[in-house]
């Protein structure tokens, strides 16, 4: 079947097509992160909700699914309280989410996340097909280095993640003011 140019623009991203297969593998590892955070928001007390920077709708939303015992009716509702939370600044809730558990001070709400955090956050989240595409925007950037930082984020203890990101936060930023000095 042969197909127009126009059919192949709407996977288009800079220099090189990307496929179906790789905008599936992210919609689904963010969607993981989403299930990931709201299971440890659920763990959490819920007068932390608020400090941590989730909305009314996404808290009530956990105390509905608290309530529900039935599986399959919690799964469902979950996928409701899961469009809420993806609506929000969800990779800032999961950060400040490590935070509280490393036992760290939580980030300002009011603050947004800065640029190379949110692609630090995207590289976990994506793995690959990410790194892929950073090292295409970014082609001086280390890819060893960087997989051995998203692999140390995704293996660390509870306790040791906070660092891991930030040791991978820093590398992202680093490689990206060495992208930019070369405009």
């Amino acid at each position: 079947m042969i197909q127009d140019d126009d059919d192949l623009t709407e996977f288009s991203e800079g220099p090189r097509a990307r496929s179906r297969t790789s905008m599936k593998d992210e919609r689904v590892a963010s969607e993981t992160a989403l299930l990931r955070i709201l299971d440890r928001l659920g763990q959490l007390p819920e007068t932390v909700w608020d400090r941590l920077g989730v909305s009314e709708e996404t808290q009530d939303g956990l105390r509905t699914a608290k309530k529900i015992k039935d599986a399959a009716a919690r799964a469902r509702h979950l996928k409701h309280v899961r469009a809420s939370l993806r609506a929000e600044d969800w990779q800032g809730i999961e950060r400040r989410i490590e935070q509280f558990a490393g036992g760290q001070a939580l980030d300002p709400l009011d603050q947004e996340t800065p640029p190379h955090v949110a692609r630090a956050a995207e590289l976990v989240i994506q793995g690959d097909p990410g790194l892929a595409r950073f090292l295409e925007e970014y082609p001086r950037a280390n890819r060893t280095r960087l997989r051995q930082l998203i692999r140390g984020v995704l293996e660390a203890s509870e306790a040791k993640r906070p660092r891991a990101r930030s040791v991978l936060e820093a590398a992202v930023y680093s490689a990206m003011e060495a992208g930019s000095g070369e405009s």
